[in-house]
């Protein structure tokens, strides 16, 4: 068994490829499955599935996922200053440092740099 996606639901495609793009995701393939459109981004060999919907119920989950970036400060920077921050950056006992920045879906991105 290996991990093939993460799915993320939206309520507007467009708004949420251009976010991840920024990222560096590129569109795998856009699909129609039971009248919903879906969306596979890629990163390296990472997989987001976007989903559209009507609209998002309230969401009580701590689940997030992490991006390896080379240098925090510049990639936040990259972003753009409409970037929001949830939590941090922080400098860890380990050496690593991170940011929680929030997507267009409200969900939890960790941006992580680990050198």
């Amino acid at each position: 068994m290996k991990f093939h996606h993460l799915g993320i639901e939206t309520t507007d495609l467009e708004r949420s490829i251009s976010f991840f793009k920024r990222f560096g995701f590129q569109v795998e393939q856009k699909v129609t499955l039971m009248g919903e459109s879906l969306v596979f981004l890629t990163l390296d060999d990472f997989r987001l599935e976007l989903t559209q919907v009507e609209s998002l119920g309230e969401s009580t989950s701590t689940i997030h996922f992490a991006l390896e970036v080379k240098d925090l400060e510049q990639s936040l920077e990259k972003l753009g200053e409409d970037i929001v921050v949830n939590e941090g950056p922080y400098n860890l006992e380990n050496g690593w440092k991170t940011v929680f920045i929030i997507g267009p879906n409200g969900e939890n991105i960790e941006l992580l740099q680990v050198n």
